[in-house]
């Protein structure tokens, strides 16, 4: 009998734990998705590859206000920037003119990537995470360019297109077309695309407002569908060991479904709609070592026949040829219900004011019990906590503990030499959770807990008696590197064994 009370009990407390992490994805955030297996073809690839070349430099997607010039850059959060032109705190950038510093148009994906370790649940340092989402590329509100025109007119895109916008938002609006290139060790986090609003878009507002806007429901009388078209036109063919796949959440409550980056495959979505993101590309690679503070580019140099990332115009070590790039192309169209309705989102009359928009949110968590901070800040980030949800990794630790090293930094704590012990300095090799097979959960066990096993082993190894008989005269400092052994070492020990007793997170895999 006591067995099985305890049994109960602990059936209880896991049903907690994984509840804990489970989020409910809004029922209006769903899309048909289609796969187009020829989207491109070869003269298109070969197209392509010619108009990447000819953008070099690609910027990185830090840059993305430097294109579009919203009329607020920001929601008013800016925060005076230091004198060598950074920005100290995790979540903040410089503005496009370098007088302030700003929360990123898309700190909604960076935070919660950086928090929970993204699709792939990774456990790897701040400045290591940063390096992972500034992937590379060119965005364009123009659809001018020949191969991206013919692919606006092809019968295989409106087709597809059509069957993803609603059936009675059947006019096309062919607006933007972006190159995204991912150098290994870079991934695209969970997220949803630019929303686009009758009265609010990307020229307006910030885009992570514009995520939470549309995940609060608050202005869905207003929201204007889209459909996008992700196709891959790299020359590679791939494999498991390059990962990348494309990911999409549904609000059925089902795992992620994954789609393998064929060359010449393309996706059909509302990836505004969408949770979505890819695979970690090459995930037992580092991803370059960039700061979120300075100018970051890629750079073609045709002697070489590689590109180099630069970091304000400054060559890095990071150099890749490119057939170590994945190279992807994404086009978008609006979906309007008549040609008059088309033409009065062209006029941009009646935009609704930033301060409406902040107003309507901050009522509306007033009614939900949250106490309004007075800082500007805070409010931003209370805005993006409560309302834009994106899915948590199937891991049995879903948070990213070592970005706890970055955080309480800027509390004033050091822990630095602990965080290393644990796997999470700047030099250790980030484990790979991953969500796909055992094997992979296996690898994922004791990718970091290796590590620390290492570095212990080297500890000892290193160990010299005069200097321990000096470190039991400071009492405290002992103490307080006792209690952090033995509570990081007691949470990797727990979480190796539980995870080896229980398979979670099982994803459905599609060839295309």
């Amino acid at each position: 009998m006591r067995n099985w009370i305890i049994s109960c009990v602990v059936a209880v407390l896991f049903k907690a734990w994984f509840d804990m992490w489970t989020v409910e994805i809004p029922a209006s955030m769903h899309s048909k998705i289609s796969i187009i297996e020829d989207m491109l073809d070869e003269d298109q690839k070969t197209a392509l590859q010619a108009y990447t070349l000819a953008s070099s430099p690609l910027k990185s997607n830090l840059a993305d206000t430097a294109t579009t010039k919203p009329t607020h850059e920001s929601a008013l959060e800016d925060m005076p920037i230091l004198e060598d032109g950074t920005c100290s705190h995790p979540y903040l950038i410089p503005n496009i003119n370098k007088t302030s510093c700003i929360l990123a148009q898309r700190i909604d994906i960076g935070k919660h990537y950086i928090m929970t370790g993204g699709f792939s649940a990774v456990k790897e340092n701040y400045a290591t995470a940063v390096g992972r989402l500034m992937s590379f590329g060119r965005y364009v509100f123009s659809i001018d360019e020949p191969v991206i025109s013919d692919l606006f007119k092809s019968k295989k895109f409106r087709d597809a297109a059509r069957d993803t916008c609603p059936a009675d938002r059947q006019v096309l609006d062919p607006f933007q077309f972006n190159i995204i290139i991912q150098v290994p060790g870079q991934t695209v986090a969970q997220h949803i695309d630019g929303v686009y609003f009758e009265g609010a878009d990307r020229f307006d507002v910030p885009q992570w407002l514009l995520a939470a806007m549309k995940f609060s429901g608050l202005w869905d009388d207003y929201f204007i569908p889209q459909v996008q078209v992700v196709a891959y036109f790299h020359t590679w063919t791939w494999s498991p060991d390059r990962g990348g796949e494309f990911a999409y959440w549904l609000p059925d409550g089902s795992p992620a479904t994954l789609v393998q980056p064929l060359s010449g495959y393309g996706s059909t979505v509302d990836g505004s709609r969408v949770v979505h993101a890819a695979n970690t590309y090459f995930p037992n690679r580092k991803p370059p070592a960039v700061d979120k503070s300075k100018d970051v580019e890629l750079r073609y140099s045709d002697s070489t026949k590689t590109w180099t990332v630069y970091e304000d115009g400054t060559p890095t070590d990071f150099t890749y040829p490119t057939p170590e790039l994945r190279q992807t192309l994404v086009f978008r169209a609006r979906c309007f219900p008549s040609e008059a309705a088309l033409e009065n989102f062209k006029n941009r009359s009646n935009r609704i004011p930033l301060t409406s928009i902040l107003s309507r949110l901050t009522y509306d968590l007033r009614s939900r019990g949250y106490t309004i901070p007075d800082s500007r800040l805070d409010l931003c980030i209370l805005i993006m906590k409560v309302y834009i949800k994106y899915p948590y990794p199937s891991s049995l630790i879903p948070l990213n503990y070592c970005a706890l090293q970055k955080l309480l930094l800027e509390k004033g704590w050091d822990l630095t030499p602990y965080f290393d012990i644990i796997g999470c300095g700047v030099d250790a090799q980030p484990s790979r959770i991953s969500v796909i097979d055992f094997g992979g959960l296996f690898r994922s066990a004791f990718g970091n807990y290796m590590h620390t096993i290492i570095e212990g082993l080297s500890v000892f190894k290193a160990f010299k008696f005069e200097e321990f008989k000096e470190e039991l005269k400071d009492s405290i400092g002992l103490a307080q590197k006792l209690k952090g052994v033995v509570v990081w070492g007691g949470v990797l020990i727990a979480g190796t064994t539980i995870k080896l007793l229980m398979f979670s997170g099982r994803v459905k895999r599609k060839k295309a």
